[in-house]
C-alpha cells in the first residue's frame, strides 16, 4: 500500500576527484594482422576454425590495402567470444567437450593461439539498481452487501477496536490489474543510520560508541522499502502525479499562481480508454475504498544498463491474455508467481476465519493460494483527518482557538473523588469550590446521594447549578436519579479508582505539590467535538458513462466505528464519556473504558463498556456538507486533564486531544481543599506573652488549636456554617500532642478543616526572604 514517498539521496565521496590535469593518452597500441588470435588450447588440443567455416555477414566490406583484415577480425572473435563456444566447435569440428571449451576461452591470455589484444577478457557489467515495475492482481471487497447490489446492508468487515477483520463476503470476482514504476532509494538503511548519529549525539555515554558502529552497519546493508507508488490513486481513477497547466495559456500573473497551486494539489482524472461505438461502456477501474486482497503477478528490477533481474514472473498460462498485458521476455530468474509467498506483518495478513481457533485458517480469495495474498484493510481513498475540537463549556457552538478569550475554557468543572468519606467533591473551572456529592441517611430511614456546599459555595442546591455549569448539573442530576440511588455514586468511585490505577499522564511542567491529591486525583469534565472531515469534495467515478450526468461516491454517507481511550497507554487518562443526539447529551450512561467483568456490580444500567466502539459511529464529511456539525459527536469527556485522549478508526491516524496546560495548572495548583469532621473537641488558641507590650498578649485573630497537618505548603482554617447560609472562619494552630489541663474546656464543632494552598508568587517569594535573612545574620556576625 503506499506510504508518502522520500526524496531519494544523493552522496559525493570527499576526495574523489583532483584539479590537476591528466596525462595526455598513451600511445595507441596496435597489432599486425599475424598476431590475431586463430585459435584456443583446450585439454592438451588446439581448436582452430578455418576462414572459410567462420560465420561473417554477407557482402564484408574489403578496403583498399585492407583485404581479408576484417575477414581475420571475426576469425578472432568466433575464438574469443566463451558464448560462441558450440559454434566455434562446429566449425572447427571439434568433438570434445563444449563446456572446458568455453572455460578455456573465458582466459584468452593463457590459451588463445596468437597475441589477444587489450581488455579481450570476457567482463560483466556492474549491477546498479535504478528502479523496480510491478505488477498486481488486486481483488476488491465491499464494505457492505455483494458487487451486484445484493445482501445490501450486511457488513463485509468487522471492527475490533483496533483494526478491521474480514468476515469472508462480498469480494469481486474478477481481479482489477494495477501496475507501476517508480526509482529505487536506500532510504531505511540511511534514514536509520542518520536517527542513530542524532541519538548518540544528543545522548552522550558509554552506549554512543556502540551506536555510532550500528549506524556504520546501517548504511552497508543495502537496505531498500519502496512504496507501491500509484497503488490507491489507480484504484480512484486518477493519476498519480499533479495536474499541469498550459504554459502557452494567457492567464494573469496572481491567477497562474493561484491555479499553479490548485493544480499541485489536484490529481487529475483518468476515465480510462475511449469507448467504441455500438460496443458498451469500459468496465472502470473506479473503487470507493481501497479494501481488498491483492497478489503480485510480477516484480522486476532493472538497472541502469538494462538489466533486468525479476523477482518474481508471470506463469506461463498467464501469457495467454491479451497482447500488450504481459512484459517481454526478461533476462535472469525469479519466482513463478503462484509459487510467491510474501512475509507479512500482521496487519497486512488475511483475516483468520476463526480468531479463537487459527488453525482453521484464514478468508482468502483463493484458498487453494492463500499464501499468495495481502490484505488492505478498509481506507478512505482522499486525504481525510479525524480530530477533536475543545469546546467552550457554556457555548457548543463557540469551539477553542488560540485567539480565545482566555476566561473560555473547554472544562465543564473538576472532579475530585474522596478516598476518605467516599464523596465526590466539584469544583468551577476556575478552582472555587462548589459542592460535594455523598452518601447520607436522612430521618426517612432510606440512604441516597446528596448535595452538600463546600465552604463559601453559594450552590445550596443541585438545581442552582443549571444557568452557571449547565453539564455538571445534567452530570449530578442524573447521577443523583430517585431509581438509581447510592450506588449509582459508590459505583462511579469504583469505576474511576480502577480506571486511574493504570495511567500515569505526566502533564506539562506540573507544580511540585498539587493540594488537591490529598482527597483524590482530579479529574476534568470537559467539552469537545469528535468528526471526520474530507480533504475536499469526495472523489467520483470519472469514467466516460459518468461525463453528462455523474453518480455521486457512497463512501461518505458509510459510518466508521470510533473507540475512545488507550488501555494500554499509560498517558491516555480518559475514564468515560457521555454521548447523545447530536448537542443533547445523556447523562443517564457513562461510556467507560472498563470491560464488562471490570464493572462494579451495582449499578450496573449506568455503565456501558465503549468496548470495540460500536456506540460512536462518524461519516467521513466533505467541506461545507455539515455546517452545522449534525453528522459530528458533541462529547463530555471524564478523564485525568493532565492525560491525552485517543480516538481509533483504524481508517485514519489516530486523534489525539489534551487540554492546554493555561486551563489545567493554574486551578489545580490553588485548588481549596476540605476535610468534613465532627464533632471535633477544641480549644481556643492563647497565644504566649507579648514582652513588647500590646497589654501583655500579642494581637492575632481568633483561632483553633486542633490537630492538623503541616502547614507547608498552604493555611489550614476551621470552616463552619451554623445558620447554612453564612460561613465563619478560624485560623488554625496545631496541637503539640502533649497532655495538657483543659482550660478552657474543650467545645465540640463540627465543620471543615479547608487547606488554601499558598499561591505561586508567595512560594516565589519565600527563598528571597529566607536568603536575606541569613545575608542579614551574616552581617550581624561581621559586625561583631
Amino acid at each position: 500500500p503506499e506510504q508518502p514517498t522520500t526524496p531519494d539521496l544523493y552522496t559525493v565521496p570527499e576526495g574523489a576527484y583532483s584539479e590537476e590535469e591528466e596525462d595526455e593518452d598513451p600511445p595507441l597500441a596496435c597489432r599486425w594482422p599475424a598476431a590475431l588470435v586463430t585459435g584456443v588450447r583446450v585439454a592438451g588440443a588446439t581448436v582452430t576454425a578455418p576462414q572459410a567455416n567462420t560465420p561473417a555477414p554477407p557482402h564484408l566490406p574489403a578496403p583498399d590495402g585492407l583485404a581479408g583484415v576484417l575477414a581475420a577480425l571475426l576469425r578472432e572473435l568466433l575464438h574469443l567470444a566463451p558464448s560462441n563456444a558450440r559454434a566455434l566447435a562446429r566449425a572447427a569440428g571439434y568433438q570434445g567437450d563444449v563446456t572446458a571449451l568455453a572455460e578455456a576461452m573465458r582466459a584468452p591470455e593463457e590459451n588463445a593461439v596468437g597475441t589477444p589484444g587489450a581488455f579481450t577478457a570476457p567482463w560483466r557489467q556492474p549491477w546498479s539498481p535504478l528502479f523496480f515495475e510491478w505488477k498486481v492482481d488486486y481483488f476488491p471487497i465491499e464494505w457492505q452487501g455483494d458487487p451486484g447490489g445484493a445482501g445490501a446492508g450486511r457488513a463485509n468487515w468487522s471492527f475490533d477496536g483496533n483494526s478491521y477483520r474480514w468476515l469472508g463476503t462480498g469480494a469481486h470476482p474478477v481481479p482489477v490489474s494495477l501496475r507501476g514504476r517508480q526509482f529505487l532509494t536506500p532510504t531505511p538503511g540511511k534514514t536509520t543510520a542518520a536517527a542513530l548519529r542524532q541519538y548518540a549525539r544528543t545522548h552522550p555515554g558509554p552506549a554512543a560508541g556502540a551506536l555510532r558502529a550500528l549506524a556504520r552497519q546501517a548504511d552497508d546493508a543495502d537496505l531498500f522499502a519502496q512504496p507501491l507508488v500509484g497503488f490507491t490513486e489507480q484504484l480512484t481513477a486518477r493519476g498519480h502525479t499533479p495536474a499541469s497547466l498550459n504554459p502557452h495559456s494567457r492567464l494573469s500573473p496572481g491567477l497562474r499562481t493561484a491555479l499553479t497551486e490548485a493544480a499541485a494539489r489536484t490529481l487529475p482524472p483518468d476515465p480510462g480508454a475511449r469507448p467504441r461505438p455500438f460496443t458498451g461502456w469500459n468496465a472502470s477501474l473506479y473503487q470507493p475504498l481501497r479494501a481488498g486482497q491483492f497478489a503480485f503477478e510480477r516484480l522486476a528490477v532493472i538497472d541502469r544498463f538494462g538489466h533486468t533481474l525479476p523477482a518474481i514472473f508471470p506463469d506461463p498460462r498467464a501469457l495467454m491474455f491479451a497482447a500488450g498485458n504481459e512484459p517481454g521476455d526478461v533476462i535472469g530468474v525469479g519466482v513463478p508467481a503462484r509459487r510467491f509467498a510474501p512475509e507479512l506483518p500482521e496487519e497486512l495478513t488475511p483475516s483468520l476465519r476463526n480468531p479463537a481457533a487459527p488453525a482453521e485458517g484464514h478468508h482468502t480469495i483463493n484458498p487453494p493460494t492463500w499464501y499468495r495474498f495481502t490484505q488492505l484493510t478498509p481506507r478512505l481513498v482522499q486525504p481525510a483527518r479525524a480530530g477533536f475540537t475543545l469546546l467552550d463549556a457554556l457555548d457548543d457552538l463557540n469551539p477553542l482557538t488560540t485567539s480565545s478569550d482566555p476566561d473560555t475554557t473547554a472544562v465543564a468543572a473538576w472532579l475530585v473523588p474522596g478516598y476518605l468519606d467516599r464523596a465526590l467533591y466539584a469544583y468551577a473551572p476556575d478552582g472555587a469550590p462548589l459542592g460535594e456529592l455523598r452518601t447520607t441517611l436522612p430521618p426517612d430511614g432510606v440512604t441516597r446521594a446528596t448535595w452538600h456546599p463546600l465552604p463559601y459555595s453559594r450552590y445550596r442546591t443541585i438545581g442552582e447549578l443549571r444557568d452557571a455549569y449547565p453539564h455538571l448539573h445534567d452530570f449530578l442530576v442524573a447521577l443523583t436519579a430517585p431509581d438509581r440511588g447510592p450506588a449509582a455514586l459508590r459505583a462511579l468511585l469504583t469505576v474511576i479508582d480502577r480506571t486511574l490505577s493504570t495511567t500515569a499522564p505526566l502533564g506539562d511542567a506540573t507544580p511540585p505539590h498539587t493540594p488537591s491529591v490529598l482527597l483524590g486525583r482530579p479529574l476534568a469534565l470537559l467539552r469537545v467535538r469528535l468528526g471526520i472531515d474530507l480533504d475536499g469534495p469526495p472523489y467520483a467515478d470519472p469514467a466516460w458513462r459518468n461525463l453528462r450526468e455523474g453518480t455521486p461516491p457512497g463512501y461518505p454517507s458509510y459510518r466508521w466505528p470510533v473507540r475512545l481511550g488507550e488501555r494500554d497507554e499509560l498517558a491516555d487518562g480518559l475514564v468515560g464519556y457521555f454521548h447523545g443526539d447530536h448537542r443533547a447529551t445523556d447523562y443517564r450512561l457513562l461510556h467507560t473504558v472498563l470491560d464488562t467483568p471490570e464493572l462494579p456490580d451495582e449499578a450496573r444500567d449506568y455503565f456501558a463498556p465503549i468496548g470495540t466502539g460500536a456506540s460512536l459511529t462518524l461519516p467521513a464529511r466533505p467541506p461545507g456538507s455539515d455546517p452545522d456539525h449534525r453528522d459530528a459527536a458533541y462529547l463530555t469527556l471524564l478523564a485525568d486533564p493532565r492525560g491525552t485522549v485517543h480516538a481509533t478508526t483504524d481508517i485514519l491516524p489516530t486523534a489525539e486531544v489534551r487540554l492546554p496546560a493555561r486551563l489545567v495548572e493554574p486551578p489545580l495548583a490553588e485548588l481549596p481543599v476540605s476535610f468534613r469532621l465532627g464533632p471535633l473537641p477544641t480549644t481556643p488558641y492563647a497565644p504566649e506573652p507579648d514582652p513588647a507590650g500590646n497589654g501583655g498578649r500579642a494581637v492575632q485573630p481568633p483561632a483553633l488549636q486542633l490537630p492538623r497537618p503541616s502547614d507547608r505548603h498552604g493555611t489550614w482554617t476551621w470552616v463552619e456554617s451554623a445558620t447554612g447560609d453564612q460561613w465563619t472562619e478560624a485560623g488554625t494552630h496545631a496541637t503539640d500532642g502533649e497532655a495538657h489541663h483543659p482550660h478552657p474546656v474543650p467545645a465540640l464543632r463540627t465543620g471543615r478543616l479547608t487547606l488554601r494552598p499558598t499561591r505561586a508568587d508567595e512560594t516565589a517569594a519565600e527563598p528571597a526572604d529566607e536568603t536575606a535573612a541569613e545575608t542579614a545574620a551574616q552581617t550581624q556576625g561581621d559586625r561583631r
